[in-house]
């Protein structure tokens, strides 16, 4: 269960830091803001990033998420409380990985190459993330 939490949590610091890299100004992947909100935001609605406050609480939740798995193991929580935390992180990434698959509408209007990412590399991540929270939540 070790080895699952600490490939959950390397990869959830990384997107994490990710963006607070944003929230600083940060542009990688993208050479410009322009081009950087068709690469993850993904909405012909938006033409500028959200305001750096959003992207870090972001950031937190993602980091939080990230933490979860380990602090289950570590028994920080009641049992109760860590055990519902993770069946919400189980439907937040199945869902959202799954969204993209079985409700193909959802993201009809999404910007290339924000589109396109997101099929290959996006969705799927989620998928494996809810996966690992899933064993977590039915075997810890």
């Amino acid at each position: 269960m070790w080895s699952i939490a600490v490939g959950v949590f390397v990869v959830l610091a990384c997107v994490s830091g990710l963006h607070v890299y944003w929230g600083q100004g940060g542009l990688w992947p993208a050479k410009s803001e322009a081009e950087l909100v068709k690469t993850v935001v993904g909405s012909p609605k938006f033409d500028r990033l959200p305001p750096a406050v959003i992207t870090y609480g972001v950031a937190v939740l993602i980091f939080a998420a990230a933490l979860m798995p380990g602090l289950h193991l570590m028994q920080v929580f009641p049992d109760a409380l860590s055990r519902a935390a993770l069946w919400v992180l189980v439907v937040v990434f199945l869902g959202r990985g799954a969204v993209t698959y079985c409700v193909p509408p959802v993201f009809n209007g999404a910007t290339e190459p924000f589109r396109s990412l997101n099929i290959r590399y996006f969705s799927p991540l989620c998928l494996m993330l809810g996966v690992g929270y899933l064993v977590f939540a039915l075997y810890s």
